[in-house]
């Protein structure tokens, strides 16, 4: 079962922290929000990692919106559901990195809870549409 709400939430949260990256790449003042708070302006030799993440999240983005039937095109539905599988791993790591591991309270607070809300509506996401079990392998009994 599709869950178009849950899906454009997600995309949301991915595309907000694309426009983080993007914000970072231009130079603004934002790093307590990223690696820990280390900056407070992104170096210059940092700023092409933010312009590439901010292309990833809005790649995420756009796999979430496939993902739960708001898209038809530009991804295919079986890369939609790998990128999505991905992502919900990485938010699961960025998650426990970002809420016990660092030392910025703006990553903690802000950062850490976006990504931890977003690991759990994606789980629901997956869970609820493609009936993610502890069993991926789909054993029918009808065969």
């Amino acid at each position: 079962m599709r869950s178009p709400t849950i899906a454009t939430v997600c995309a949301v949260s991915f595309f907000a922290n694309g426009v983080l990256q993007l914000l970072l790449a231009l130079g603004l003042p934002l790093g307590r929000f990223v690696l820990g708070g280390a900056y407070t302006v992104s170096p210059p030799l940092l700023r092409p990692v933010n312009l590439a993440f901010f292309l990833v999240w809005s790649a995420c983005a756009l796999a979430y919106l496939r993902y739960g039937g708001l898209l038809r095109r530009p991804l295919q539905e079986r890369t939609a559901r790998a990128i999505v599988y991905a992502s919900t791993l990485w938010l699961l790591i960025a998650s426990v990195f970002n809420l016990l591991i660092t030392t910025s309270a703006f990553e903690r607070y802000g950062t850490g809870t976006l990504s931890t809300l977003t690991c759990a509506l994606s789980l629901y996401l997956v869970r609820r549409r493609d009936g993610f079990g502890f069993c991926p392998c789909r054993i029918d009994a009808r065969r």
